[in-house]
């Protein structure tokens, strides 16, 4: 029998490939096709009989919408029954991720308020269960803010520091410096940070402010302010 977190996963991974796409919904061909990569390999000797119930779960889970579209084979496209239902699953897969110390679900288009909350919840109220990490989440955070700027990632690890420390201004992440040039930051409000050092060289910083912080020594090179 299929575990039951293989079920959270794989809604977690269609949540992220539809954010990504910036698509209302999704074929059924991608369910299949994340069994064949994700469940195959790790039970080589499961029956097709666990393979269906499995397939049967994630089309029929209450969370999802089915669309009356269908493709030339008759195969039909689904949806989030609700924004938040795909928000919360995109939560939980950066959060066990960060909790492993890999930032790469961050890699997706600028992630919503309601997304950085859920995963702050999930890390706060989960650890004790042992389903994740809020220490290294923390660090894992703090690592990525101080390398190399990586696009989307490094945008997102900064959203979710700015959530932290809104809802916990005694606990959040704290990088050594930001290394943030060519990043998207337009909008963004920086309140009370410690940037010494930082860089923001041909950064986009259209309407972001800089409110109570030290910039000592940060550099700006090239980087569009108004």
């Amino acid at each position: 029998k299929i575990p039951g977190n293989m079920k959270a996963e794989c809604m977690e991974s269609m949540a992220s490939n539809l954010w990504i796409k910036q698509a209302q919904s999704e074929h059924i061909d991608n369910i299949d096709r994340w069994v064949q990569k994700n469940i195959l390999p790790e039970f080589p000797g499961i029956s097709l009989t666990a393979l269906e119930e499995f397939k049967t779960d994630m089309r029929t889970a209450t969370f999802l919408n089915w669309s009356e579209k269908e493709d030339e084979r008759g195969k039909g496209f689904f949806c989030f029954q609700h924004r938040s239902f795909q928000e919360f699953f995109i939560a939980r897969r950066i959060a066990r991720f960060l909790s492993s110390a890999n930032p790469e679900p961050l890699n997706i288009p600028k992630i919503s308020d309601e997304t950085a909350e859920f995963v702050l919840g999930l890390l706060k109220t989960h650890q004790a269960l042992g389903e994740y990490d809020l220490q290294e989440s923390k660090k894992t955070i703090e690592k990525t803010l101080e390398e190399s700027y990586l696009p989307q990632i490094s945008e997102n690890a900064l959203l979710l520091l700015l959530k932290w420390k809104e809802l916990s201004p005694d606990f959040y992440p704290l990088p050594r410096r930001f290394c943030l040039s060519r990043a998207s930051l337009s909008g963004f409000i920086f309140k009370s940070l410690d940037l010494r050092n930082s860089l923001f060289d041909e950064a986009e910083l259209e309407g972001a402010r800089f409110i109570d912080c030290d910039l000592s020594h940060s550099s700006f090179c090239g980087a569009k302010m108004k």
